[in-house]
């Protein structure tokens, strides 16, 4: 039963999180079954390894939560702020551009000595690429909280 289980996990979260990465999983990263490797782009990513039920190397993309960055030496997400990730979008930025992060309606990264800063909009509004930081009732196409 735990083997059916584990199965249909490492099935869902392969639906779910898209691609496989295999190219990025070797002998190297793996230790007692599982291992670990940075994202080939993405900072707020990284890539778990396991092995199958045949030995056989592959790669998950798994995501890390808002204002955190993948640190390889620590092998956990901690705050961007904390890490340098040679894949950082603001690197050779100018300071003070704003970009929407994807999955939180409040938050936003601005570029600021070639790094991205999490920032996050007051409660009760969400943050609009063109208009910063908007009210939610006055917004009736957004459903922000």
């Amino acid at each position: 039963m735990w083997t059916i289980r584990c199965i249909l996990f490492l099935v869902s979260s392969i639906l779910i999180n898209g691609q496989l990465f295999e190219s990025l999983c070797d002998e190297f990263a793996m230790k007692e079954r599982s291992g670990y490797n940075e994202h080939p782009s993405d900072c707020g990513k990284y890539i778990q390894c396991l092995t199958d039920t045949r030995g056989q190397l592959f790669g998950v993309e798994r995501d890390c939560a808002y204002s955190t960055y993948w640190n390889i030496k620590l092998l956990t997400c901690i705050l961007a702020t904390d890490t340098v990730c040679r894949h950082d979008l603001c690197h050779g930025i100018t300071d003070g551009r704003q970009r929407k992060d994807q999955a939180n309606c409040r938050g936003y990264w601005e570029c600021n000595g070639g790094k991205s800063i999490p920032m996050c909009c007051p409660r009760g509004q969400n943050y609009d690429l063109s208009r910063g930081c908007v009210d939610n009732e006055k917004d009736a196409n957004v459903t922000c909280w």
